[in-house]
């Protein structure tokens, strides 16, 4: 198997250090229906997982979260996110010509590398699939990690969601103000309550029951980083 990985279908929204400057709106700006789109698909469905991430990744287009989180795979040639799959189905992604006819020529049957093989692959390519570094923050940053929405009540404006939260850096008063990824309309924290009651304020490290009023209230997912 070649060592050297070649890499298809990553974007900026993956956390990893591949593709880190496409946009998925650049990644899918031109689609193109796949030959055999069926079988690229199931192809893209196979192979040995490179990195293993559980939980859910969000279309890039919609609010669908799609289940695999942002793991990686490959057939010991190329590498691509799981979520590649699915875009190419729902999306037709382009398919590059290399890797298409690379599918065509093993009858769209991904080779499976073996464990050594795929910690192998890994480590020569661990700049690429490791994780992008965050910028670093600056003083008295707030971040605010949602672990679990608990309830959404109405929409619009006025969309009030209740979540379970962990205050990963500051301090967050009630009365607030953060933004949800990819969104800048604020969201104003109208309450939080900690297990001995009602509190004014959250510090850092603290987790807590937070409320939070906005319009992009009702678009909070488990694992978003709000910020202020």
């Amino acid at each position: 198997m070649d060592a050297r990985l070649k890499f298809f279908g990553f974007y900026a929204d993956l956390p990893y250090v591949a593709g880190a400057a496409v946009s998925a709106d650049e990644l899918l700006a031109e689609p193109h229906p796949a030959d055999d789109k069926s079988r690229v698909v199931a192809y893209l469905q196979g192979g040995a997982p490179i990195t293993v991430v559980p939980g859910f990744q969000r279309d890039p287009r919609s609010d669908r979260e799609l289940p695999g989180g942002a793991s990686v795979y490959t057939d010991g040639e190329w590498a691509w996110p799981h979520i590649a799959a699915y875009l190419v189905e729902r999306y037709d992604l382009a398919v590059p010509a290399e890797f298409a006819e690379h599918m065509r020529a093993r009858g769209f049957e991904p080779a499976t590398p073996d464990r050594r093989q795929v910690i192998d692959l890994f480590h020569e390519h661990q700049g690429m699939l490791s994780p992008r570094p965050e910028p670093p923050l600056p003083e008295g940053a707030v971040r605010l990690s949602v672990l679990l929405v608990k309830q959404v009540e109405d929409t619009g404006k006025q969309a009030v969601v209740t979540i379970a939260a962990d205050l990963l850096t500051g301090a967050l008063p009630v009365g607030a103000q953060l933004t949800a990824p990819g969104s800048t309309e604020p969201l104003t924290v109208a309450g939080i309550r900690l297990q001995d009651g009602p509190a004014e304020a959250l510090a850092e490290g603290q987790k807590g029951i937070v409320r939070l009023r906005g319009a992009a209230a009702s678009a909070l997912r488990g694992g978003d980083v709000l910020t202020a």
